[in-house]
């Protein structure tokens, strides 16, 4: 019996494997029963071998206790089998031999034939299973590669944004403070700025004002004296009436 083996294909297949290796163990077993029986007192004897005898005919031989044993019956005959089958006539290799065991050799080609034809079946069908196997794995591989990546990305986005919220957000109030610092440092620079503008303004309208009145001081005093030459050129033309 043939140990069972992990093929990963269907049961119809391990069936019909199993059915064909026990057959075959079975005909190995009842062609070398057949062998040992029949090998002892006859052999097919090959063309020119003894005189009178046909080629293929199974004859008598009597071997002697010194002689060297004949090969096996199956080699034999396969040996004669196959020397006639190279000359090109199948139906002559097969004259003279008996019917079961020229029904025996053609079951046991046949079974021979069969058995590798299943095994390469099987074996293409294992590789086939195999190279499928290998594609799914990868492609599960790849998917599962894929999928974490994407989550982990996805996470590490979220979370640099979240981070990003919240500094923001502590950030603000002291950024506002900041604003407020500034604001009023700049309406106390302003005050001070329009206090020191108001100063020296009064300053310059009082510098104008005092020179303006000089000057006008000076005008009027020169205005007054021309009004009293003027008078005076004007009662020198024109004396006064008696």
């Amino acid at each position: 019996m043939v140990a069972p083996f992990d093929s990963g294909l269907g049961p119809s297949w391990i069936r019909a494997f199993y059915f064909i290796a026990d057959s075959q163990s079975v005909w190995n077993a009842v062609w070398a029963d057949e062998n040992t029986s029949m090998c002892d007192s006859k052999c097919i004897a090959p063309e020119g071998t003894e005189p009178g005898g046909a080629r293929g005919e199974v004859i008598d031989v009597a071997l002697p206790l010194n002689s060297t044993p004949h090969p096996p019956r199956r080699q034999r005959t396969f040996d004669f089998v196959a020397s006639q089958q190279s000359s090109g006539s199948d139906d002559q290799a097969c004259v003279g031999l008996p019917s079961f065991l020229y029904a025996s050799s053609s079951l046991h080609i046949l079974i021979s034939v069969s058995l590798g034809s299943i095994q390469v079946a099987i074996a293409h069908q294992l590789m086939a299973s195999r190279e499928k196997k290998r594609k799914e794995h990868k492609n599960i591989f790849f998917q599962v590669a894929k999928n974490k990546l994407t989550a982990e990305c996805s996470s590490f986005r979220v979370g640099a944004r979240r981070k990003f919220i919240l500094d923001y957000a502590a950030l603000e109030d002291t950024i506002r403070a900041l604003w407020m610092e500034i604001k009023k440092e700049e309406q106390t620079l302003i005050g001070y700025r329009r206090q020191e503008i108001a100063k020296k303004q009064h300053a310059a309208n009082d510098v104008i004002r005092t020179a303006m009145e000089t000057t006008g001081y000076v005008a009027l005093g020169q205005i007054k004296e021309s009004c009293h030459a003027g008078r005076q050129v004007v009662d020198t033309l024109m004396p006064p009436a008696v």
